[in-house]
């Protein structure tokens, strides 16, 4: 999937649900992304978490990552419009479940990814 993802995927926005601390060693956060595929026109969007961990001496870059996807939907091309227009309004690249959530359009499909990233937010 890497070696062709953009091959396949465009207009891919990516954002973290949270910032890292400062100096810090390791960072959990929740993720949000969507994207479209270039052939089919099908809307991706998807969420899940990265595990972040840092070097301990300074820079302290980024030396292990896993990411965990929890939910990637696939949405017919005619939800283009509505999911793109909700995730330019998002703060990019750091957002928050609760903006998500709240600009989200209402799309029954977004479900799975509403709820994973609202589990936190007093269980919307």
């Amino acid at each position: 999937m890497v070696r062709r993802f953009a091959q396949t995927y465009e207009n891919i926005y990516s954002f973290y649900m949270a910032r890292p601390p400062g100096q810090a060693t390791r960072f959990l956060c929740d993720w949000l992304v969507g994207m479209s595929e270039k052939e089919r026109q099908h809307v991706r969007v998807g969420c899940g978490r990265y595990d972040w961990t840092f070097q301990t001496e300074s820079p302290q870059l980024a030396s292990h990552l896993v990411i965990t996807i929890h939910a990637m939907q696939v949405l017919p091309p005619g939800q283009f419009d509505s999911i793109f227009a909700w995730l330019r309004q998002l703060d990019y690249p750091w957002s928050s479940a609760a903006a998500a959530m709240k600009l989200a359009p209402s799309v029954e499909m977004l479900a799975p990814v509403l709820q994973y990233l609202g589990r936190n937010e007093g269980g919307a």
